[in-house]
């Protein structure tokens, strides 16, 4: 994705005036644990934890309302980047999708 950005922003600045669509992502690996987001998280409203926060192996689903608007994770690759491509694929991702734990809608059967 961070290889699309110059060739968008040169594009643009010869008036082009291309878009970028796509997913903020971000992660790293520091002390031998992997985080990764994607999404954007402002505004949300509640947080659905998934894993365990004390052997820091979690994901976490930042919401609004009913909409999925961001996850975060530690020490759970790939998820992130599957939810990111979701998301980038314009399907929403519905809070009931991620609170029973069922994950099949990562492959496209949920909502």
């Amino acid at each position: 994705m961070a290889h699309m950005h110059g060739r968008i922003a040169a594009l643009n600045m010869l008036a082009y005036g291309t878009e970028i669509n796509t997913v903020p992502y971000l992660w790293t690996a520091m002390f031998g644990k992997s985080i990764r987001y994607a999404g954007h998280g402002e505004g949300f409203d509640d947080v659905i934890i998934r894993g365990d926060l004390d052997e820091l192996k979690f994901v976490a689903f930042y919401t609004k309302s009913e909409e999925v608007l961001a996850v975060a994770s530690m020490n759970y690759d790939p998820l992130v980047s599957k939810v990111a491509d979701v998301m980038g694929s314009g399907r929403a991702i519905r809070k009931r999708d991620v609170e029973t734990g069922d994950m099949s809608w990562l492959a496209g059967k949920g909502s």
